[in-house]
């Protein structure tokens, strides 16, 4: 009966260890930062959360930043004869701080517009003009880090601060006697996603599995003297 029961605590043991090395990996975690919502010309700062050790072995850290650009074009030829509007907006995003950088993001828009003479009314409408919105813009970049430098600052229960400098420029082109207005913004937001392993079982866990199989033993030994 002792010998049984000693191979049945073995047997627990090993299957434990056995489905915890089994056990599927943990879908990654995807964290979002804060949004900058203009960053034209400026500089901002993106949080980006750490990741809590509780939940397993950090193994990678993807960073992606995201940029949308808007844009509005208004234009009307004032002259005497049609002419053509080229259109054209760009921004640049960088992204960087004292763990990590990233390439910088470049969103560029360009377009052309005709329109005929002026039809004697100066706003940006009829035959002669038009405005021009455009639905954002949308790029992103991203990067890999495995280093054990980048998993051991992200790995925590506070956040990494890192810049974001933004640079563009808005413009709109043509000959002729015309008349025009450009303006535009973009933002900068971004992700962490975190690949990681699920925590292993500690050495406590058998020894508390050990002991609740002695006492079922136990009062099995119990059971069957009684």
């Amino acid at each position: 009966m002792k010998k049984a029961l000693t191979l049945l605590a073995a047997g627990a043991v090993l299957t434990v260890a056995a489905s915890a090395q089994a056990a599927p990996a943990p879908a990654p975690l995807v964290l979002n930062t804060n949004v900058i919502s203009n960053i034209k010309k400026s500089t901002g700062v993106l949080d980006f959360t750490q990741f809590n050790a509780t939940n397993g072995t950090l193994l990678s850290v993807q960073i992606e930043l995201f940029s949308d650009l808007d844009s509005k074009f208004s234009v009307e030829n004032k002259g005497k004869s049609a002419t053509t509007f080229t259109l054209d907006s760009a921004s640049s995003v960088s992204l960087s701080s004292s763990v990590f950088s990233l390439a910088t993001l470049v969103n560029n828009y360009h377009s052309t517009v005709s329109k005929g003479a002026f039809d004697l009314t100066d706003d940006y409408a009829g035959t002669s003009g038009t405005v021009v919105t455009l639905a954002p813009q949308h790029q992103s970049v991203s990067a890999v880090f495995t280093d054990a430098a980048t998993l051991a600052a992200f790995t925590g229960t506070g956040s990494v601060a890192a810049t974001v400098t933004g640079l563009g420029t808005t413009k709109i082109t043509a000959s002729g006697n015309v008349h025009t207005a450009a303006t535009s913004a973009y933002s900068a937001y971004g992700t962490v996603t975190y690949t990681f392993a699920a925590p292993v079982p500690e050495p406590e866990t058998y020894a508390m599995l050990l002991a609740g199989l002695g006492l079922v033993g136990f009062a099995a030994r119990r059971r069957k003297s009684a």
